[in-house]
């Protein structure tokens, strides 16, 4: 925490974390899926610091997510195995792509993690002439999203304070050319059907990184930051030609963290806040919805469909239940 402090005071904007980070553990058995003080602040750190924290979600496999990893307000990253490969097909998931099993030790739902991979088997790094073989690991997989996060921000100077907005990014534009399963289409919700990481995704969140297709969508601004008070929704357009054949839209949202006088968190003993949920739907040309994101528990709500209709497509962001202070979002698409 000191030595993040110190980054902090440097003017720091991104922060890659490849190790454990707030891991709780009795010997040498670690508690996964435990959301504690640790990963409070680091909602903390992002929140009110405005810092994109990347953090490698462990290596346990379906046992679950070192606790760093569990808050909202990172971007948590999972590991893919290239399967010896040099193009997308063949790509499996890595066994040691952390995943949350639903719940926490208070029994309450937490976020689906991790919430987009990269590469990290058997990676060749060359530091100076000397080139070290073998590394694997969700550590060798986070540095990948870090370094595609810092080139958004350097297209994007606001970016650098939108975390909501780049984990939205990253998640519309993952690689699509990647079929992790063997089934073609996996990715693609049905007309109506909600999408959620854990049921579409398991252990890869969104998907496999695409540096390319993140910075095209900021180029072009495919993407929106803004936030939700008092109003109960907004609504968003844009436009599908015939040479679409696929779309995919995501909506992040940043965790409010109080501090001070506030009971959500006080002192050295802090208690935690409760979500502020906003759903994620997209509407035909002709106003008929085609696809929504509806969950409960995630800050991470994506869509993703194939394209059968041309001309102007909405996106409504819904406020859903008491909004507990201002809510931060971004949405973008692809």
């Amino acid at each position: 925490m000191e030595a993040i402090e110190w980054l902090l005071d440097q003017g720091v904007n991104i922060i890659n974390s490849s190790r454990s980070i707030g891991q709780y553990a009795i010997g040498d058995n670690p508690i996964l899926n435990y959301y504690n003080s640790m990963t409070l602040w680091l909602e903390h750190i992002c929140f009110n610091h405005d810092v994109h924290f990347v953090v490698a979600t462990g290596n346990y496999g379906s046992e679950g997510v070192q606790s760093g990893a569990l808050a909202y307000n990172v971007i948590s990253v999972g590991n893919i195995d290239r399967n010896g490969n040099n193009n997308y097909n063949g790509y499996l998931v890595s066994q040691s792509s952390s995943y949350n099993v639903g719940y926490y030790n208070s029994g309450s739902g937490i976020p689906d993690k991790p919430d987009i991979s990269a590469p990290g088997v058997e990676l060749s790094i060359t530091v100076g002439n000397t080139t070290h073989t073998g590394n694997t690991g969700t550590s060798f997989s986070t540095p990948q999203i870090a370094g595609v996060v810092a080139l958004l921000c350097e297209q994007r100077t606001g970016l650098k304070t939108r975390q909501d907005a780049v984990k939205a990014i990253l998640a519309a534009s993952i690689n699509f050319s990647c079929d992790l399963y063997g089934v073609t289409g996996q990715l693609y919700a049905q007309p109506n059907a909600q999408l959620t990481l854990q049921q579409q995704y398991h252990s890869v969140g969104a998907g496999l990184l695409d540096a390319y297709g993140a910075c095209w969508v900021t180029k072009n601004w495919r993407y929106q930051a803004s936030s939700i008070s008092s109003s109960s929704y907004k609504t968003y357009t844009f436009n599908v030609s015939s040479s679409d054949t696929r779309i995919r839209v995501a909506l992040s949202f940043l965790k409010y963290v109080k501090f001070g006088d506030d009971a959500c968190h006080t002192g050295t003993n802090p208690t935690e806040c409760s979500l502020n949920n906003l759903d994620l739907k997209v509407y035909l040309p002709n106003g008929t919805e085609i696809a929504h994101s509806t969950t409960t528990y995630n800050n991470l709500e994506i869509v993703d469909f194939p394209v059968n209709t041309a001309g102007t497509y909405t996106i409504k962001i819904e406020r859903v239940g008491t909004v507990d202070g201002t809510i931060y979002y971004g949405v973008a698409w692809r």
